[in-house]
């Protein structure tokens, strides 16, 4: 087994893993932070929070009608998608 080169490790340590991590890679990869002077990580938070917050939507729209419009997991509890100690 060989071992890794120095940048293999660095572009290990680089690459997404998470949701959060593959967007902030994006925003990076294309310089979406230029607009607004944001940093990445900022942007990339707030784009997490809005899934968050659309899944508690889709979530009381189904409630208020009384079905489930497609078979899907729960979206009460979206722990894929909001960050480590913030509140769902």
């Amino acid at each position: 087994m060989s071992e890794l080169t120095d940048e293999q490790q660095q572009l290990q340590r680089l690459s997404p893993t998470t949701l959060e991590a593959a967007i902030r890679h994006a925003i990076n990869r294309f310089s979406a932070e230029n607009g607004s002077d944001t940093p990445d990580f900022i942007l990339a938070e707030y784009l997490i929070d809005c899934l968050a917050a659309y899944s508690m939507a889709v979530k009381s729209r189904d409630k208020w009608y009384g079905f489930e419009p497609w078979p899907h997991r729960s979206v009460s509890a979206p722990s894929e998608l909001t960050r480590p100690g913030a509140q769902p």
